[in-house]
């Protein structure tokens, strides 16, 4: 491995959390609300929690087939060199252009919420710097980092639901399951994109010192994942009703923009988007990480940070070029990343997984 550090279960499953929640706590809720309405929370309990755990359960066993190496250092050793390379480059790039568009949900959402005034480069690269600085640093320096930051992050979502709950009208739950299921199977397919980011396990799981709790992270992300996102909808649903949230772009931040405690405490809402700002440099950081690193080992150099700079650098120009604007970002969000993500994250490891078994393919255990 090239890079040295060494997290534990709970440092791991924080990750994989803040790799998914730093940027869906903004847009999945609406997009869900569209196509499910009131039946959401089945869209996000049953759809996309059982394809969580699937993307989990294959990212897990594929991992332990080869603990001490991340997946695009044994892909070779499954297909052949040549292919194997060819394969981990291709891997390694489309890592990049989802940090970008990660970056480009993180920027925009700052734009719109605070600095309409500042150019979006200029937020691409501030915000693709300290990410950059973090990885920088290494997975313990993120993993230690993320655990500090996820007690803010749940504390400052946590509080805005609190906070308006006075304000949810349970009438906006029902009726259930009105138009059927198929409208609860289509918002499955948006927040199931989102939940299968468990997938980063395969660039992870060698850091992890007890290789035997590394189950307890994939499925407890899932869970926890499962039970914050349906917590955070229904409340957007609760206080909007759904057809008012559906138009919303960033409805959880519209709830806490306009928060007042008693008419003393208002405009809270900067401090939440400080702390949610801090969310997506994470994320960020995370899957910046596993890019440089993914990068790295397709080249075989032993020093992964000038490949994580090369991966800032084009995860930046990818940002501007793929996600120029807000339209082309929904598009693609809309429209493309369900599939795309369902390929990356379930169905490429599935077929490496199969072939690693057929072949019976298996790396060296730890020592």
């Amino acid at each position: 491995m090239l890079d040295k550090g060494r997290i534990d279960s709970i440092q791991l499953l924080l990750i994989l959390l803040m790799a998914e929640l730093g940027t869906s706590l903004f847009t999945v809720p609406s997009r869900v609300i569209a196509a499910a309405g009131p039946d959401s929370w089945i869209s996000i309990v049953v759809v996309s929690g059982v394809y969580g755990l699937i993307v989990a359960w294959v990212a897990l066993t594929l991992s332990q087939r080869f603990p001490t190496q991340v997946f695009t250092e044994y892909l070779p050793d499954i297909i052949g060199r040549i292919p194997g390379k060819i394969l981990a480059g291709i891997f390694a790039v489309v890592l990049m252009h989802i940090t970008s568009g990660v970056l480009s949900e993180g920027s925009a959402f700052i734009h719109i919420a605070f600095l309409r005034e500042t150019p979006p480069l200029l937020l691409n690269i501030i915000l693709i710097g300290a990410a950059f600085y973090g990885a920088f640093l290494g997975i313990e320096v993120i993993a230690r980092h993320n655990l500090l930051l996820f007690a803010f992050f749940s504390v400052a979502t946590l509080a805005v639901i609190l906070l308006v709950l006075p304000d949810i009208n349970t009438e906006n739950f029902l009726p259930i399951l009105e138009h059927g299921y198929k409208p609860a199977l289509l918002g499955g397919k948006d927040s199931s994109a989102w939940r299968g980011e468990v997938f980063l396990l395969i660039m992870f799981y060698p850091y992890l010192k007890l290789k035997q709790e590394a189950s307890k992270a994939a499925y407890g992300k899932v869970i926890v994942a499962v039970i914050y996102s349906t917590i955070i909808t229904m409340t957007v649903i609760g206080v909007f009703g759904s057809v008012v949230a559906s138009t919303q772009l960033y409805p959880v931040y519209r709830i806490a923009r306009y928060i007042s405690i008693g008419q003393i405490i208002e405009r809270i809402d900067i401090l939440i988007v400080i702390i949610w700002v801090a969310g997506v440099i994470m994320k960020l950081a995370i899957f910046l990480h596993a890019a440089g690193i993914a990068a790295a080992t397709t080249m075989g150099v032993n020093n992964y940070r000038w490949p994580l700079l090369g991966a800032a650098v084009i995860t930046t120009v990818m940002a501007l070029t793929f996600f120029g604007n807000q339209a082309q970002s929904d598009y693609f969000f809309s429209n493309i990343w369900p599939l795309y993500a369902f390929s990356i994250e379930l169905v490429f490891p599935g077929i490496i997984l199969l072939l690693a078994f057929l072949l019976k393919k298996k790396g060296v255990s730890e020592q």
